[in-house]
């Protein structure tokens, strides 16, 4: 079972575009995670990373989460000290927080 960290300190961008969601991270180690955890009940938005959960934030107001959960992977972004950019396609899953 996962540990579920809340942390405040993730510094990230949530949108939602043609292509699925999109998560802008200004650490480039969040673009890592595993997996991205959508819970459409309470429109927020998680990932797994080294068995952690980690709540990045709410999905925008007007998200059409059918669009979303219809995508297999979420695009998880971030610059890099050398000017590339970092952009990994990691799995969506449906989630219900307790």
């Amino acid at each position: 079972m996962p540990i579920i960290v809340h942390n405040s300190d993730i510094k990230s961008e949530i949108s939602v575009s043609e292509e699925g969601l999109i998560l802008s991270f200004s650490d480039p180690a969040y673009v890592r995670g595993e997996q991205v955890l959508v819970d459409a009940e309470k429109m927020i938005v998680g990932i797994l990373l080294h068995e952690g959960y980690h709540e990045i934030g709410n999905l925008p107001e007007n998200a059409d989460i059918p669009h979303i959960l219809s995508k297999k992977h979420a695009n998880m972004v971030s610059n890099l000290s050398n000017g590339d950019i970092l952009s990994l396609f990691v799995p969506i899953t449906r989630s219900k927080l307790q």
